[in-house]
């Protein structure tokens, strides 16, 4: 299967949609992701980075370098430069506090 089908057969209900940031030789913008994967992430965007462009996906301290892969409208694949694991994920996704990247003090008043 493609990468083009991935943009049409992605589940919605696979995992919610999430608010990140995308860092590409184009500028800054934000996207939401609607599909994650260990090996790539489906995205939506006004209008997003052309295919081949080499971006950054981050989010709550974790950052995903990725290439965009294929386009759609305002629907976007890219595929990670590394698989994403499981604490990576949780925290990109934001199911557990990034309490490992606070100040010490910060952490422990609260």
């Amino acid at each position: 299967m493609g990468v083009t089908a991935n943009l049409q057969t992605a589940d919605p209900a696979a995992s919610p949609p999430i608010m990140a940031r995308l860092f590409s030789a184009t500028g800054r913008m934000m996207v939401t992701v609607v599909d994650l994967s260990d090996d790539m992430a489906v995205a939506t965007t006004d209008s997003p980075p052309p295919t081949g462009s080499i971006a950054v996906v981050a989010r709550n301290c974790v950052r995903l370098p990725a290439t965009v892969a294929a386009i759609e409208g305002g629907r976007f694949t890219l595929t990670l430069d590394e698989p994403l694991d499981g604490r990576r994920r949780e925290q990109f996704v934001g199911l557990k506090p990034a309490a490992t990247h606070r100040r010490p003090d910060v952490a422990a008043a609260a």
